[in-house]
């Protein structure tokens, strides 16, 4: 990852789209193919998805990513299709991740409390009672299937909570630390040493950089993490307005000039970046040993069947808001 004035914040992996690919369902890869009931859409170990689950996720993902800044994306033709594939993904991406915490929340003995089954059901009563009939029938749902669908839900958010406790929540500026710097690159040695004898005859960086830097950048800002290690030595030790001298790496040869050793903001930012990278490898060393060894149906004959056909009566897109709301006690 290189910084360009700003950092790519990582996404939490639970809630995050992993997309469908060959023979997967999510990130879960299918080992298994045998019957399944013609309601379900997939099942992954014991934990099962109706396909009245699935419609809810469909015709909520259809309406949120299907209207952007007032325009009703379905309406343009050229977009449809993928569209249609993308929301279709998201939903199998979304409810499979749900399923899997729900597994690892049984195995860990993770269950809601009296008090949280009591606010999923209110949730889940507030939606219901948001749809309208042509709603209802669309989903082919009740009040109870939401409500178990929240638990489900919330089950899942506890499930991942459970597993961050022990991540170590504290990063230090060092080693979130992001500099602003100007680079020169080049490839070739005998070029490289052009440069070195232009920068120590005093020539002005950004010229010299004009002319040799094949990067696609001149101007840039990095943290520990996202340059060669060579550079990242040098570059950390350098004072403001200072150059490195030539620095080989397995690609070619740098020369760097800091400009600022320490961008509090992007600093900041990048201290986000790794903390989310730490949580995501956490939760991987429990999701992944998880479905390890589990076993996957997709009845995916069903599933190409099922067609995403935007209905103008049917308009809710608050599922993931309601219950978020609940969840967060608001």
């Amino acid at each position: 990852m290189k910084v360009q004035k700003k950092i790519k914040l990582a996404a939490i992996v639970l809630v995050s789209a992993l997309l469908l690919g060959g023979c997967r369902i999510g990130n879960v890869e299918v080992v298994l193919l045998k019957p399944i009931y013609h309601n379900q859409v997939f099942k992954i170990g014991k934990e099962v998805c109706k396909k009245k689950e699935a419609k809810v996720y469909l015709a909520n993902y259809m309406n949120i990513y299907g209207n952007a800044y007032g325009i009703r994306l379905w309406d343009e033709k050229s977009r449809t299709e993928d569209l249609e594939q993308y929301v279709k993904d998201m939903t199998i991406s979304q409810l499979s991740q749900v399923k899997c915490m729900n597994g690892i929340a049984h195995q860990h003995e993770i269950e809601l409390t009296k008090e949280e089954e009591k606010k999923a059901a209110e949730a889940a009563a507030k939606y219901f009672k948001s749809l309208s009939k042509k709603e209802r029938r669309y989903m082919g749902i009740d009040e109870s299937d939401i409500k178990n669908m929240y638990q489900e839900y919330w089950i899942a958010m506890k499930a991942y909570r459970s597993l961050m406790k022990g991540v170590d929540e504290e990063v230090s500026d060092d080693e979130a630390r992001v500099i602003e710097a100007m680079q020169i690159f080049v490839e070739d040695k005998s070029r490289a040493k052009e440069v070195k004898k232009r920068l120590k005859n005093g020539e002005d960086f950004a010229a010299v950089a004009g002319t040799y830097n094949e990067k696609g950048t001149i101007e840039l800002s990095f943290g520990r993490e996202d340059m060669p290690k060579e550079v990242v030595k040098e570059a950390f030790e350098l004072e403001n307005g200072k150059i490195s001298g030539m620095i080989k790496t397995e690609e070619g040869y740098y020369f760097i000039k800091c400009v600022d050793k320490y961008d509090q903001e992007l600093t900041d930012q990048n201290k986000k970046v790794i903390l989310d990278a730490r949580k995501e490898k956490a939760f991987h060393n429990v999701y992944d040993e998880y479905v390890a060894d589990i076993s996957t149906v997709f009845n995916e004959g069903m599933w190409k069947r099922i067609s995403v056909e935007p209905d103008k009566d049917v308009k809710t897109d608050s599922f993931f808001e309601v219950i978020d709301k609940a969840i967060q006690g608001k």
